[in-house]
């Protein structure tokens, strides 16, 4: 555990020692919102022009992928990344809430505090308790009833689920901000959130009613719509972590390799760096959260080689391989409850 401490000082030591990694980034940060806005606006105008037509459904799913963005910006700000004070980075998500549906608070506390803090951790981290999903057989076996028909084949489901996870946010969200449903947890605007996200609520609902004239065309829309955001935001993290290792409550494990071997780097051309905001260096993102996302891989150099020096493993996969291989490892791990014996004797 010492050794392991040194090591991650000698880490932090060559990233503070490479120059303006860790200097926020603020003409990037503008830039790519302001794109997302004008994004958005483009979708809002679609809607106004277009009138009664099944082009909405293209629509529909530019709407979805600038919903993902907008996603992926209140996760950086969440990480405060985008600005220098916990206050605007909150007010940055706070925006992107009302435009989304999505509560800073229960991110930051289902995130930040639940899965950064212990990635890939069967017992600690909220990413991998999912009711519909098992990451390894101890948890397929652990499923009763509707749960466990889903699990038997959540590698054929696995694309369905993720389509709604963009429903599964907003749901949490609200969930999580009702005073009488989290307990001792405070949240420190919860009236302000409330209100946020009614008026999101609100202004989606009225937008859509008085621009489309069809319930047809509305009901389509937000199918394609909440379907595809979910897909989009849901694929991204599930290439972060998912068939990668496990932990378990009190392994012992140091905080670098808690944090680096469950997570996975994917190969990507620069312009992917936009698509994934980040999360495909998700290694160097774990070890350094605060780091905005577009220096992520000038550190992924200084990372790698640090890794290598001190025979750390790292992953890093070609989009094709790791989504593979994530079907593949949920397909492994379902496996004993489609073998009649094995199931009938778990149940």
């Amino acid at each position: 555990m010492a050794e392991q401490g040194v090591l991650w000082r000698e880490l932090q030591r060559r990233i503070g020692d490479s120059p303006g990694l860790l200097k926020k980034q603020y003409l990037y940060y503008s830039v790519k919102l302001l794109l997302t806005l004008c994004l958005f606006g483009a979708s809002i105008l679609w809607l106004v022009a277009m009138g009664n037509s099944w082009w909405h459904m293209a629509n529909a799913l530019l709407a979805g992928f600038v919903s993902g963005q907008m996603l992926l910006a209140a996760h950086s700000s969440g990480h405060g990344q985008v600005l220098a004070s916990w206050r605007n980075n909150y007010a940055v998500s706070l925006a992107v809430g009302f435009l989304t549906g999505v509560s800073p608070s229960w991110w930051a506390f289902k995130h930040n505090d639940g899965h950064h803090k212990n990635p890939n951790n069967v017992d600690l981290d909220p990413d991998v308790r999912v009711s519909v999903l098992a990451f390894i057989e101890e948890q397929a076996f652990g499923k009763k009833g509707f749960n466990r028909a889903v699990v038997r084949y959540q590698h054929v489901f696995v694309f369905l689920i993720l389509c709604l996870s963009a429903l599964s946010f907003r749901g949490a969200s609200i969930h999580y901000l009702l005073p009488w449903s989290n307990g001792e947890l405070k949240v420190r605007y919860r009236l302000l959130e409330i209100a946020v996200l009614a008026a999101h609520s609100a202004g989606y609902i009225l937008l859509l009613v008085f621009l489309l004239d069809s319930w047809l065309y509305i009901m389509v829309f937000t199918i394609v719509y909440q379907g595809f955001t979910g897909l989009y935001i849901g694929s991204l993290f599930a290439a972060n972590h998912k068939g990668m290792r496990m932990f378990r409550k009190g392994d012992g494990v140091s905080f670098l390799l808690r944090q680096a071997l469950p997570s996975r780097d994917v190969k990507n051309h620069w312009f992917f760096d936009f698509l994934f905001g980040g999360l495909n260096f998700q290694i160097e993102h774990h070890l350094f959260p605060f780091m905005a996302e577009n220096k992520l891989r000038e550190a992924q150099i200084i990372v790698r080689k640090f890794f290598k020096d001190y025979e750390i493993p790292y992953c890093e996969t070609g989009v094709l391989d790791t989504f593979t291989g994530i079907w593949g490892h949920l397909r492994r791990v379902s496996a004993p409850l489609r073998d009649p014996i094995l199931a009938n004797a778990s149940s």
